[in-house]
């Protein structure tokens, strides 16, 4: 089994203002990611996800999320076991990235 490696909001808030090149992927389903989300997250539900495969890219840092951790860590164990070399897991996710008091958009 893949071993999740986890970041916190604050890593992952660092990261997207820095400027580095990352891919924030929200495995939450549609209703949820209209309803609140991170800008510039993509929204590929676990529901559906193997659909979505071809668009996540190997070659940069993948970041996945969902609202508490549990949807984004099976997609993580699954993205490991394919081979993706960098996924991490939004420890605690939207809900922890909100608790800090960063920005999310969406029509609550």
């Amino acid at each position: 089994m893949t071993e999740i490696t986890l970041c916190s909001p604050e890593e992952l808030r660092q990261k997207m203002t820095s400027g580095e090149k990352i891919c924030l992927v929200d495995v939450r389903e549609v209703e949820e990611h209209e309803a609140e989300r991170i800008s510039g997250s993509f929204n590929f539900p676990l529901s559906h996800f193997k659909e979505h495969l071809s668009s996540i890219p190997k070659s940069e840092p993948i970041y996945l999320l969902c609202r508490l951790g549990g949807r984004a860590s099976r997609a993580a164990h699954y993205l490991g076991e394919i081979g993706y070399p960098s996924v991490q897991v939004v420890a605690g996710g939207l809900e922890s990235w909100k608790e800090k008091g960063y920005p999310v958009e969406g029509h609550r």
